[in-house]
């Protein structure tokens, strides 16, 4: 097997999985805000609150980014 035919194979399997994942970024994106009321209900008043609510936001604006040409 050629380099080429690597690459290629590498390609159509990358290329396979770009809508699932898509899609899944999608769904997590449109889910993913019924996870701050219980961070907003408890309160940011610790760092540890604080650093979640961070992480999430971030994960939060990597999904969308992601997923927003789900079904475009």
């Amino acid at each position: 097997m050629g380099s080429s035919e690597g690459t290629a194979d590498f390609k159509s399997n990358a290329a396979g999985l770009k809508e699932p994942i898509e899609a899944a970024s999608f769904w997590l994106a449109v889910l993913l805000p019924a996870a701050y009321l219980p961070l907003f209900y408890l309160g940011l008043g610790g760092t540890t609150e604080a650093a979640g609510f961070v992480t999430l936001v971030a994960v939060h604006l990597f999904v969308l980014t992601i997923g927003h040409t789900h079904r475009r």
